[in-house]
């Protein structure tokens, strides 16, 4: 016969992974798995404490009551697992600890956020605020923070403070690098504007090798064979740093044209080279204006450069 939809004499089982081994088919408790024990009519004394599964044969469990004696009463060790301490229980009498069902979740689920006890309100909100990853305007921001803390050139680009003029290549690749991130068309922090500059005038200083090596000369970073290859002079040709009040598009315009100059040394040396032409008839652009006007279909690109 059937009573609440359940048959008569069976005890429901409760939901949820620390009853899990009370179900039809489950495999018991594990060795040495920490249990809660419960309704134990005949010993009411040890229901609600802690214990520890030592053995399982014929469907009980051999458990060791961890503090049998109230606080200060745990019992360690197998030496003496033996004595009062030590039950006999069936599983309707034990319910897995909720640390240890989290243990065993761990162990099971590779990167699985920790949850020790709580509601289901409370772990679900939980595991929402663990699920949170970092907001991508995190990283502009810790760009801004290190650009405005630089008290230099090489530091605002990021790069080690050295003599480069044999190869200016690491200057672009960094300021491209930087200034990608910290536009701000991309960056919406309020100083975005103020660190493209910063940005920007590092780069065309570090350009210009007279003032790379300047800066070198005032860190002590210049070695023995650069010390000569500039020298001081009483008066130091006043830098127009025109920069510091520039908007974002002509930064952006003179970047393309300093890239475009670099053609124009190349282009210098092959029109000047038996052609008869003359470098100054040739109009230079930079790549942003080439590439635009390539997109508009104004103009193509033909790779010369010999394989």
């Amino acid at each position: 016969t059937e009573r609440g939809g359940a048959p008569t004499g069976v005890i429901p089982v409760p939901s949820g992974a620390g009853f899990a081994h009370r179900r039809p088919g489950a495999l018991p408790i594990g060795l040495n798995k920490k249990v809660i024990i419960r309704g134990v009519s005949s010993e009411p004394e040890i229901n609600d404490k802690i214990g520890e599964i030592l053995g399982f044969e014929n469907g009980i469990y051999s458990v060791k009551v961890m503090n049998l004696s109230g606080p200060g009463g745990y019992v360690p060790g197998a030496a003496v697992n033996q004595g009062s301490h030590m039950k006999s229980l069936p599983a309707e009498n034990l319910e897995l600890h909720p640390d240890q069902v989290e243990k065993d979740r761990q162990a099971a689920e590779d990167g699985a956020i920790m949850m020790l006890g709580g509601d289901e309100a409370e772990r679900a909100a939980r595991e929402a605020l663990y699920n949170l990853r970092l907001d991508p305007q995190h990283f502009y921001d810790k760009a801004v923070e290190r650009i405005l803390e630089a008290r230099h050139e090489f530091a605002v680009l990021n790069i080690e403070a050295r003599w480069y003029g044999q190869d200016m290549g690491p200057i672009k690749r960094a300021y491209r690098k930087i200034s990608v991130g910290i536009h701000p068309d991309k960056n919406k922090h309020p100083q975005a504007v103020d660190c493209f500059r910063k940005v920007y005038g590092a780069f065309e200083t570090l350009m210009d090798k007279k003032q790379q090596w300047r800066i070198l000369f005032v860190l002590g970073k210049l070695k023995e064979n650069e010390v000569d290859l500039f020298e001081l002079e009483a008066e130091e040709d006043e830098r127009f740093e025109w920069w510091l009040d520039a908007n974002v598009p002509e930064i952006e315009k003179q970047a393309a044209e300093i890239e475009g100059g670099e053609f124009e040394e190349i282009g210098e040396k092959w029109i000047s080279d038996g052609t008869g032409g003359n470098v100054n008839d040739v109009k230079w652009m930079g790549m942003a204006e080439g590439l635009r006007l390539h997109q508009e279909d104004k103009a193509i690109f033909i790779d010369c450069r010999e394989r």
